[in-house]
């Protein structure tokens, strides 16, 4: 994607797409508690395998960050837009390394601290992807309380 190479688009239903990755990355084996809210019969032209990596990426984000953390995912129109969004109940990301989580090969002042591994790439990608899709990806978070991840994507007229 970084390429500007354009992404292989075709209709998705979100509804059924973002419930089977979530199903395929099986969050409650790992520990997770998930929830779901996903409006049915959303529908964006979008590379499937690269919409994939956005959830992966996100879940695994908070998964490494917010381990045992619960994970609420929605799926939403706002403004003539679609949204994948998820909250997490972890830690939250501190007000300095906000504007910079989706920078590549950023990592945030608790992953700096810890042995949590990791490249400081997957927020990069996210972005990356979601922008190829015309879209934009937005991060909000209050230290203690959590953090919340909307994709914004056009939908299919």
């Amino acid at each position: 994607f970084e390429s500007g190479k354009a992404p292989s688009r075709q209709p998705l239903q979100l509804d059924q797409f973002v419930n089977q990755a979530l199903d395929d990355l099986s969050l409650r084996d790992r520990g997770t508690v998930e929830s779901r809210d996903i409006q049915p019969g959303v529908t964006v032209a979008a590379d499937p395998e690269a919409l994939k990596q956005v959830v992966i990426n996100l879940a695994q984000n908070a998964l490494k960050y917010a381990p045992g953390a619960e994970q609420r995912w929605s799926v939403f129109t706002a403004d003539g837009r679609a949204a994948i969004r998820l909250q997490d109940t972890g830690p939250g990301i501190s007000r300095q390394d906000l504007p910079h989580i989706f920078e590549r090969f950023y990592r945030g002042e608790k992953a700096r601290d810890r042995s949590a591994g990791g490249s400081g790439l997957g927020l990069a990608i996210v972005r990356s992807i979601v922008e190829a899709h015309q879209g934009t990806i937005e991060a909000a978070s209050e230290p203690g309380q959590g953090a919340t991840f909307t994709a914004w994507l056009p939908l299919v007229a």
